[in-house]
């Protein structure tokens, strides 16, 4: 990958970060959302900023991946207990950014689909209706 799309992807991601916290904030604050769910956006939010990661941060490309897993399970999570609506209703971020949320989430805990979403974009990511993938606002179960 040249040096020109790994800035671009950096450019992204530092603007994709602020808008997940202010997804997970507006989240917690809304009542349709089930407590439940709000407890385990609440530990992903913790662990994103604790100083202690599963990958050090310093180590370039990898140290973020932990990050993105925990984003993508959150997500995940907020999926399927309150539903894309109120996903998206509070989603503040670029219409990219939302979509690459919904990959992120529908990719699960697997490194390598997380890796795909982050250097392709949500559009090579996976397949459509793939297990896994979110279509229609559902997370395809993963039997």
């Amino acid at each position: 990958m040249d040096t020109q799309r790994l800035k671009a992807i950096a450019r992204e991601a530092a603007q994709f970060v602020p808008d997940v916290a202010r997804l997970f904030r507006d989240v917690a604050k809304d009542p349709r959302v089930p407590k439940r769910v709000k407890y385990e956006v609440g530990a992903a939010a913790a662990y994103l900023v604790l100083p202690f990661d599963v990958i050090p941060d310093f180590i370039p490309g990898l140290g973020q991946l932990d990050d993105v897993a925990v984003i993508g399970w959150a997500v995940r999570r907020l999926l399927m207990g309150a539903g894309e609506n109120v996903l998206r209703e509070h989603w503040h971020g670029t219409d990219r950014g939302l979509e690459l949320l919904l990959q992120a989430a529908a990719a699960g805990l697997s490194p390598r689909k997380i890796f795909g979403v982050l250097a392709f974009g949500a559009a090579t990511a996976g397949r459509a209706g793939a297990r896994g993938d979110v279509v229609d606002g559902e997370v395809l179960s993963e039997r």
